[in-house]
């Protein structure tokens, strides 16, 4: 069935998932403000934080109209989230907002779910429109989930090669948009010295969250033991915000603390902004698709742990190995991260960012809104 708008049909932002989603399309539902006259724009937060963000940025639109809508979170997370969960389950969310939302002409989300939730309660009026949080290799990054938006809005021309490659989504379904979320203005002048006391080079740890593919379970104690015992660098330890969301169920320990030179950061707006990786120096990390945002900032030495004894090379999910040494022990890390700033791979870095992220003059942001509308004027 062919979908259409209304003058008048809202456009809806769903805020409802981690910080590490937000900040992907925090801008763009005020950009979309300023472009698109027709519909009200709604944005629904999950959370006070949420929406103390959303609203700095807000301010920095002043003619804009959105209207924000705050959740209350379950009686469970208040007061009994014995599993220290950041945000509520989606669907507990999904079923909240749905009065709000079933009769929307269009939804923006950054989750790859949603039209399939949406589906299943009944919700099928809505033109569902993706921004994708990530620009990574792994085969996840284009699941067959995505296929069910019916327009996809993305970082690159690699993205949209592999969604096409994958049979997801076909490149007229898509809008290379450059990458929103470097539209976030970040200040770092005083970070260095607010989180160490000596200024040495600082290596960015970044292990991802899923216990099958990362190195956390695996070497996090070692790496922090090794740091904690040098004196050439300052580390900032901070995992994947999910990986405290899923401390319970992957039984993660997720108790490390600061010290002289190891700041630890389990998800603090600083560990979802982009500031860690505009600070540091070296980066060392696993399978996730934050080594783009660390070469989209600046190609710099990258440091890869493979933890599971992947067979990674030739292996287009593991693309993002190739930036730097490829690694299966932690003992000496001082030397691998002098190997890693080789010039050969920091070229090789400033190449490929470019199939990644299609950035230009125009903010990444303000194309999104330009897609939206031109989308949305299709339908009517």
């Amino acid at each position: 069935m062919t979908k259409s708008i209304k003058d008048g049909e809202q456009i809806v932002f769903l805020f409802i998932h981690g910080l590490h989603h937000l900040y992907h399309m925090v801008n763009v539902p005020f950009e979309c403000s300023l472009k698109i006259k027709n519909h009200p724009i709604l944005i629904i937060s999950v959370s006070k934080e949420h929406t103390r963000i959303l609203e700095e940025v807000s301010k920095k639109y002043p003619n804009n109209k959105c209207k924000i809508i705050t959740l209350s979170l379950p009686l469970r997370y208040r007061f009994f989230n014995y599993k220290k969960k950041s945000h509520p389950s989606p669907m507990d969310t999904f079923r909240k907002i749905k009065p709000l939302i079933k009769r929307a002409g269009a939804i923006i989300s950054t989750s790859h779910p949603t039209p399939r939730i949406l589906r299943k309660m009944g919700i099928t009026k809505p033109t569902m429109i993706y921004i994708d949080h990530g620009c990574g290799d792994r085969k996840y990054g284009f699941e067959a989930s995505l296929g069910e938006y019916d327009y996809l809005l993305i970082s690159g021309r690699n993205t949209q090669k592999r969604l096409a490659e994958e049979n997801t989504a076909d490149p007229e379904k898509t809008n290379i948009i450059g990458y929103p979320k470097f539209d976030i203005t970040i200040d770092i002048t005083d970070l260095r010295q607010k989180l160490f006391k000596e200024d040495r080079k600082i290596v960015y740890y970044a292990p991802h969250w899923e216990p099958a593919l990362a190195s956390y379970k695996k070497w996090a104690h070692k790496i922090m033991e090794y740091f904690k015992n040098n004196d050439r660098f300052n580390l900032i330890f901070a995992p994947h915000t999910l990986l405290k969301h899923w401390s319970h169920k992957y039984n993660y320990y997720v108790d490390y603390h600061s010290s002289a030179n190891i700041h630890v950061d389990f998800g603090s707006r600083l560990s979802t902004d982009s500031s860690y990786i505009q600070l540091a120096d070296y980066y060392i990390g696993d399978v996730s698709s934050l080594i783009y945002e660390w070469i989209g900032v600046r190609p710099r030495p990258a440091v890869f742990l493979n933890a599971h004894n992947v067979n990674w090379k030739n292996n287009k999910d593991y693309r993002h190995w190739e930036y730097g040494p490829v690694i299966d022990s932690v003992d000496n890390l001082s030397s691998v991260l002098e190997q890693a700033e080789q010039p050969k791979w920091l070229k090789l870095q400033a190449e490929r960012i470019k199939e990644y992220m299609n950035i230009n003059e125009e903010s990444s942001s303000k194309r999104a809104a330009l897609a939206i509308l031109d989308r949305l004027e299709a339908l009517k």
